[in-house]
């Protein structure tokens, strides 16, 4: 599951921790970006005789969050993260056939919104003009379906508009640091959403089930700001020094 992969990459990040506590103070971060959406649950529909299967997904979206951070031990810190993306629920026509038949856009309006927890660990010094990093974290995730849905169209929420779930998500960055406080980030992230159709209170669809994944994937990929309070400016000096 996306938590057990989660956890497995957490304890990859932390397999060799710093014997002593060094805090570098809070990095507060805000960006955006895009997400991009596998398949969360697929089924059959169309004639007897002839079925056709579908895909059930969500559109390309804009992804905006910010996350909060301390740098607790050397190069590797934690922080708490939240995404907020608004989406369409699509259905796409997956039959090994090649056609469209059963492509449907805006199906409905949804917002995801995940909150986690994650562990940051930099490959280099942080202080430096520049570092890779790696996250991995556990995270909530929110579902909400709004607006109009056409009747027919073959999508219910059961009366369950709005759904929790949970999920993991790991990553690679890069931050660019162009002065002592402030950087930017670069970043890809992939997470396990626990899917909203999973379950015994789920959204469905009219169609008859051939696959329903407990998770399914979301990417997201973004530019952010940070800028650090507390950052030892001295530290960072040194640095500079010693890759010349």
């Amino acid at each position: 599951t996306g938590i057990l992969a989660a956890l497995a990459a957490i304890t990859a990040l932390l397999a060799a921790p710093p014997a002593a506590a060094q805090s570098s103070g809070l990095t507060l971060e805000a960006y955006a970006g895009g997400a991009d959406f596998g398949r969360f649950l697929e089924d059959r529909s169309g004639m007897v005789l002839a079925p056709r299967e579908r895909e059930v997904s969500f559109e390309r979206a804009l992804a905006l969050g910010g996350s909060l951070g301390i740098n607790l031990w050397e190069n590797t810190g934690i922080r708490a993260q939240g995404t907020y993306v608004g989406t369409e629920l699509v259905f796409r026509d997956d039959t090994p056939d090649g056609g469209n038949t059963l492509d449907v856009d805006d199906v409905s309006e949804v917002t995801i919104t995940t909150l986690g927890v994650e562990v940051i660990k930099y490959l280099l010094d942080p202080g430096r003009d520049w570092s890779p990093y790696g996250v991995a974290g556990i995270t909530a995730v929110r579902w909400n379906a709004v607006g109009e849905r056409v009747a027919d169209i073959g999508f219910s929420t059961n009366d369950e508009d709005s759904l929790w779930r949970m999920g993991g998500v790991a990553g690679l960055g890069l931050e660019l640091r162009p002065s002592r406080a402030l950087a930017v980030r670069l970043e890809a992230s992939t997470y396990a959403l626990g899917s909203p159709f999973d379950g015994t209170e789920a959204w469905s669809t009219n169609g008859t089930t051939v696959d329903e994944p407990s998770a399914g994937r979301m990417t997201r990929a973004t530019v952010g700001l940070a800028w650090t309070f507390g950052m030892d400016g001295r530290s960072r000096a040194r640095t500079r020094r010693g890759s010349k």
